[in-house]
């Protein structure tokens, strides 16, 4: 008897301890410092993959000692898990390293096509909802073409940050705003330039190239069950060119 109550203590105190632990992840993967550091994201990725780790490891060292509805059971958990944990990485693709890296890398190609004249190649990285509501001449604005550039960063809404110097010498701020569309980056905004306003709320606007259109489809699955709730049609709008 002493034994069993001795078990279930150890036991009760695992599991306090494993929620303790868990809720002061998700806690701390959920703060603002947390996100800025895609936590919540690699938190729920990471879980998915341990957990099918675990249901693969307990299937090879297990599996002579468990009964057939066991190994049944075990082999439908290790299964539905690695499809939860792929669909979870590929869900969360864009927000890891190296889907920011590949934004990164498709928007400097964006700006050396621009700095090359190369405007059918920059075309050709719009969204295609942006390439229906622009036209390639939109692109050839001798004023926006940098001839340097430095793009580092990238926020949770996939827009691109950093500088760019044009050829008059000239540095402003550029933002270029990215979209994931069936495995790929695609651009659907561009502002070279701010938009400035002063203490009377009048606005001085710098910007050489600015444009957002909204919004493209995500994928046909995905549109089908979203028609479900708006027959609408994807609509786009512009700020200006």
């Amino acid at each position: 008897m002493a034994v069993q109550q001795s078990k279930r203590k150890t036991a009760f105190i695992q599991i306090a301890i494993a929620i303790v632990i868990g809720g002061s992840l998700v806690a701390l993967a959920d703060s603002p410092k947390g996100k800025e550091i895609y936590a919540d994201v690699w938190l729920v990725t990471g879980s998915l993959i341990l957990s099918f780790g675990l249901y693969t490891y307990v299937l090879i060292t297990k599996w002579k000692s468990l009964s057939k509805k066991q190994r049944v059971a075990l082999v439908c958990g290790t299964l539905l898990t690695a499809w939860v944990a792929f669909g979870s990485v590929s869900l969360h693709w864009p927000d890891l390293p190296w889907g920011q890296r590949s934004a990164i890398e498709t928007a400097n190609r964006f700006m050396a096509d621009l700095q090359q004249a190369d405007y059918a190649s920059a075309y050709e990285k719009l969204s295609p909802v942006t390439q229906d509501s622009l036209t390639l001449d939109s692109l050839q604005q001798p004023n926006a073409q940098p001839v340097s550039w430095s793009l580092q960063k990238i926020d949770r809404n996939s827009k691109v940050f950093g500088t760019a110097t044009f050829s008059d010498g000239v540095e402003l701020p550029v933002e270029i705003r990215m979209r994931w569309l069936h495995y790929e980056w695609k651009i659907y905004g561009v502002e070279f330039g701010e938009w400035k306003q002063d203490a009377n709320g009048n606005f001085e606007i710098t910007t050489r190239m600015d444009f957002m259109i909204c919004c493209d489809s995500y994928g046909f699955v995905f549109d089908k069950f979203m028609s479900l709730f708006d027959e609408s049609e994807p609509f786009g709008w512009k700020q200006s060119q």
